[in-house]
């Protein structure tokens, strides 16, 4: 009996010790298990995380591609806007010049009018006393070749020095 009793306690320890290595065999499963199932989750919020950064950095992205389109476009606005301006500048100074020209023109044509004008009062007011100085040359006898030369000549600037005191 009494070895009965101990083979059966052998047994019962054996079959304790054999319960407890299945069941310390099934906690490691499970906490296997477990963690495995935990890496996964953890893989799986990454591929999240990672695709909601991927979206969210390309939203960025694509924002500030549009933003700097839209910048682009506005400097060509405006660079187009002051070439008009500076072409609308330089085409009102062109005309402004055009004007000063033709205004320039138009006095130096009236002050070339006035200049003639007065030369041709000064040439009647010279050939009125060339003929007087000739007609009293003639009576009193004097050479009037100097004078009769005078009053044809083309050019009165051209006259000699000399002609001058003679008359």
């Amino acid at each position: 009996v009494r070895l009965e009793r101990q083979g059966e306690e052998a047994r019962i320890k054996e079959d304790n010790e054999l319960e407890l290595r299945a069941q310390k065999r099934q906690r490691q499963r499970e906490a296997i298990e477990r963690s495995r199932h935990i890496q996964m989750e953890l893989q799986e919020q990454r591929r999240k995380a990672d695709v909601e950064e991927n979206q969210r950095l390309a939203l960025h992205y694509e924002r500030k591609v549009k933003e700097m389109e839209y910048e682009e476009a506005s400097e060509q606005v405006a660079k187009k806007e002051k070439n008009r301006e500076v072409r609308a500048t330089q085409e009102a100074q062109k005309m402004e010049k055009r004007q000063w020209l033709a205004a320039s023109q138009e006095e130096q044509l009236k002050a070339d009018s006035q200049k003639l004008a007065v030369m041709e009062e000064d040439d009647a007011r010279f050939r009125t006393m060339a003929q007087g100085v000739l007609e009293e040359a003639k009576r009193e006898g004097k050479n009037t070749y100097p004078i009769m030369k005078a009053l044809t000549i083309k050019d009165i600037t051209l006259l000699p020095a000399s002609t001058g005191s003679r008359v």
